[in-house]
């Protein structure tokens, strides 16, 4: 595209060109402009003329005999059908607002120039001037107020995940004390709610570490998802307990899948399946572990 007051330019490209690379081409541009170079057109010229004269042409558009030739000298000669400045100052300004890939090895870049530039450079600002507004600082002081403001969301962030942790370890406390005990293992079935998979797992890696004896099943819901992990202490291993093969049989009973690791086990099911699986789960784990224990010794 290529209007009065903006471009837009596809091209092959393997990888997307850098904010550098970006701002060296503007700067060509912009020093072409500068200086005010002519614009020289000539018509019906025969094609292969043209060719052998360095012509570009762009698009794989089709041509004829004879063609029209727009050259700046020692800029650029290309072949095209459409109208032009005079001369190159008459762009005013050129300024690359976007680049990005639309294909797979396919880069676009989009620029305005002229009133273009104008125009958005005026929306620019006055979006600046909206966000120091709510920032409550004048506009030379946006970005660092937005890099105060982003370091210490992250840093809330942080904190409300720490105390999620602690709130989540907790509950594993409670679920443990009231476990119930097969033979000498003692056996946890319970809920985390809203938990996700990663603090998931780091209670069961904090069971893993500060108990014995011990199989957890934990389930949290998100949404209408429903999130189930299984963890076993690496002293029953040995002994025929697998959390990979214990979380796939609730899962089975769920509708849903999940597998994993002999320790550590992971599956995922939709609510509205689990059905009474959930109501009960101690009392599952507690009797699948069982068999798992007896398979063993036999």
């Amino acid at each position: 595209l290529v209007a009065p007051d903006r471009l837009r330019f596809d091209f092959n490209h393997y990888q997307p060109v850098t904010r550098s690379e970006l701002l060296n081409i503007q700067e060509t541009v912009n020093r072409w402009v500068d200086g005010d170079l002519p614009v020289e057109v000539a018509a019906d010229v025969p094609l292969e003329e043209a060719r052998q004269a360095g012509a570009m042409a762009f698009f794989g558009e089709k041509y004829g005999d004879k063609v029209r030739v727009v050259k700046v000298p020692g800029v650029s000669i290309e072949l095209c059908g459409g109208t032009h400045m005079n001369r190159t100052s008459c762009v005013g300004l050129m300024w690359i607002y976007s680049e990005n890939g639309i294909a797979a090895g396919v880069r676009r870049i989009e620029a305005v120039c002229g009133r273009g530039l104008l125009e958005r450079t005026v929306t620019l600002d006055g979006r600046i001037d909206r966000m120091s507004r709510i920032l409550g600082g004048p506009k030379d002081e946006v970005e660092a107020r937005v890099e105060k403001l982003t370091e210490r969301v992250r840093m809330l962030e942080e904190e409300r995940g720490e105390m999620r942790l602690t709130l989540h370890n907790q509950r594993m406390a409670t679920l443990i004390s009231a476990g119930k005990k097969v033979n000498d293992v003692r056996v946890v079935g319970g809920t985390l709610p809203q938990a996700s998979r990663k603090e998931l797992r780091a209670v069961a890696d904090q069971m893993r570490e500060s108990e014995q004896r011990t199989v957890m099943v934990l389930a949290s819901e998100e949404g209408d998802r429903l999130q189930l992990l299984a963890a076993v202490t690496d002293d029953l291993l040995d002994e025929g307990a697998h959390a990979g093969r214990l979380i796939g049989e609730l899962a089975k009973r769920m509708g849903g899948r999940g597998g994993g690791r002999s320790h550590l086990a992971e599956a995922g099911a939709r609510v509205e399946q689990a059905g009474t699986v959930l109501e009960d789960l101690e009392s599952i784990v507690a009797s699948l572990v069982e068999q798992q224990l007896c398979a063993s010794k036999s």
